[in-house]
């Protein structure tokens, strides 16, 4: 259950900044995965809570896994921890600042079609808007 999640996942490397919080490398359980690290505050705990809520009813190769989440206290300070699946390709606009030549067209196409893909299945399936697309 959550309580051997909480136990088992581990922070690494920071890998990124999204809305609410610091995006890390972890381990969970042995697996890698990616960690969102979010301050608990009055004024986010609503979005956060209705994020969670449309990630655990995802089910789509484009968007990413989520696996759980838990609070963690530490320094008089609660954290909230969600528990996703590592896309360790990193962001399109990280492999486009590592390219020495522009994206082929194909590749292009390929990255398009699953930002559709998923958009698609937020609309359609979920029922939701996506406020946060970037490279």
């Amino acid at each position: 259950g959550s309580s051997s999640i909480y136990r088992s996942t581990v922070l690494m490397e920071p890998i990124g900044r999204g809305t609410y919080g610091a995006v890390y490398r972890g381990t969970c359980a042995g697996q890698d995965v990616a960690v969102k690290v979010l301050p608990l505050q009055t004024n986010t705990a609503e979005d956060i809570k209705r994020e969670i809520q449309l990630m655990r009813h995802c089910s789509c190769v484009n968007i990413v896994e989520y696996r759980d989440a838990f609070l963690r206290e530490h320094e008089m300070r609660s954290t909230l921890w969600v528990v996703m699946e590592l896309c360790i390709g990193g962001s399109t606009l990280e492999v486009m600042r590592r390219q020495d030549a522009p994206l082929r067209e194909a590749y292009i196409s390929y990255i398009c079609a699953g930002l559709l893909n998923a958009l698609d299945y937020m609309h359609t399936e979920v029922k939701a808007i996506h406020r946060d697309i970037k490279a």
